[in-house]
Parts: C-alpha cells; structure tokens; sequence
C-alpha cells in the first residue's frame, strides 16, 4: 500500500497534461465528451494533455470541474 506521500510524488512528477488524460482515462470520459461538457474542441484537450496548450487558471478550474472535480 502506498502512502499519501508516495501518491503525491508521483502526481507532481507528472506534467498537467499527463495528469488531466490519467483522471479522464480513469474515469472512462472520452477526450470527445470532456470537450462536450466543457463546450471547447477536441483538439484542445488533445493539446492540454500533450502539453502543447497554454492554459489559465480559470481554463484548469474549468477542467476540474468538467471532470466532477469542485
């Protein structure tokens, strides 16, 4: 069993992009609809997870809670 520490240093290793895509995956949200609940394209989830998007606080606020995330 991995303790809360262990779990936080594998988050912070991973880039946003990574992280968004392993929550969505996770969660078994296509790249398709988390685009639909958040009213953006496909292709900018894709750039958000390849981190290839610059993206705004609020736009990250936005991701979280399109992923159920308050």
């Amino acid at each position: 069993i991995m303790s809360p520490r262990e779990a936080l240093k594998d988050v912070l290793a991973s880039s946003f992009g990574e992280f968004i895509k392993d929550i969505r995956e996770c969660d078994e949200i296509s790249q398709t609809e988390l685009a639909k609940r958040m009213c953006v394209s496909r292709q900018f989830i894709n750039s958000v997870e390849k981190d290839k998007a610059n993206i705004s606080l609020e736009m990250a606020i936005k991701i979280a809670l399109a992923l159920g995330y308050p």
